[in-house]
């Protein structure tokens, strides 16, 4: 009966609450997990960056939107 009522606790716990007690972590003897964030790895720049200087430089002129709505099926 012991483990009936442990188990509806832990059942209503993480319902509403989320998570296990703190005591009934430490009676089951579980461990709490400790979730790490990895660290963001570092922006490289492209080993070809032509295209970045061809869209810079359509930029740059205001050709970028005629660039990309021009008829290409001739």
């Amino acid at each position: 009966m012991k483990h009936f009522f442990r188990a509806f606790r832990a059942y209503l716990s993480l319902l509403f609450k989320g998570r296990l007690p703190d005591d009934l972590v430490l009676e089951l003897g579980l461990m709490k997990r400790v979730t790490l964030t990895p660290a963001p790895a570092p922006v490289s720049a492209p080993a070809d960056d032509s295209a970045v200087r061809l869209l810079a430089a359509l930029q740059q002129e205001a050709r970028l939107v005629d660039f990309l709505v021009e008829d290409i099926a001739a």
